[in-house]
């Protein structure tokens, strides 16, 4: 049940641009900050009962310094409690839901200056969300990991609060939103030892299809190097009931 926002005809643009002129420069500027791309491919299944099955694939490479990261997963997730305030429909169908609950696999390989790294990865989660009104939510996810990294186990909890807005442009669906993670790790740091700030644009392209652009800020004190600043293209295609 589409609900119209006024947008002039050339917001999306705009909203695009800015994504790409706040991650400028991503070059270098000391030795502890570098930048990344960040590339991420997701085909998603819709089930019966609100569940859904989930297939990924994501790249991170460095720049300006020998740094390379494959990660491939899965994931099944059980949504509870449908919005029903009118507002504009998402393809995600997790953002259509007040509770989602999810576990999943990862294998991650990083290749870093020569060095590579072996990580699995389970995870538990839960995400909260909320609607003040029809264009305008809140989402609070998490996350508990439990990972091998080269055989040394750790675990992390990770909390992401984001703030997205919905809005339409003729056909058109956008969605501008900013987003902050502070992460927590047992058995080897046993402290908050990172964070990311992400700011982007989800455009919704028919029924099936999500485009996400987005510019993000790494922080972690136990890596190297420190500061990372990446720009990200997120692709989702939605399959099954969700396809509508």
């Amino acid at each position: 049940w589409p609900v119209h926002s006024s947008m002039r005809s050339g917001s999306g643009a705009t909203l695009v641009a800015a994504v790409v002129l706040a991650a400028t420069p991503l070059h270098a500027q000391d030795a502890d900050t570098e930048g990344q791309i960040w590339s991420r491919l997701s085909i998603r299944h819709e089930l019966p009962s609100a569940a859904s099955a989930s297939v990924f694939g994501q790249l991170k490479d460095g720049i300006d310094y020998g740094y390379t990261q494959w990660d491939f997963g899965l994931q099944l997730t059980r949504a509870a409690r449908r919005f029903r305030r009118p507002h504009v429909i998402n393809v995600d169908p997790d953002q259509e839901h007040v509770f989602v609950f999810g576990t999943g696999y990862e294998y991650l390989e990083t290749t870093q200056s020569g060095d590579t790294k072996y990580q699995s990865r389970l995870h538990l989660e839960g995400t909260l969300r909320t609607r003040p009104s029809k264009t305008f939510r809140l989402a609070d996810r998490n996350r508990f990991e439990f990972r091998w990294i080269d055989a040394v186990y750790s675990t992390r909890y990770r909390n992401r609060l984001t703030a997205q807005f919905d809005l339409t442009a003729g056909k058109q669906r956008l969605s501008p939103y900013a987003s902050a993670e502070f992460f927590y790790t047992w058995g080897t740091t046993d402290r908050w030892n990172e964070a990311r700030y992400s700011g982007g644009v989800t455009w919704q392209a028919g029924k099936s299809l999500a485009l996400s652009l987005y510019y993000l800020r790494q922080d972690c004190w136990t890596c190297q190097p420190v500061h990372v600043n990446a720009l990200g293209v997120d692709l989702s295609y939605f399959t099954g009931r969700s396809s509508r």
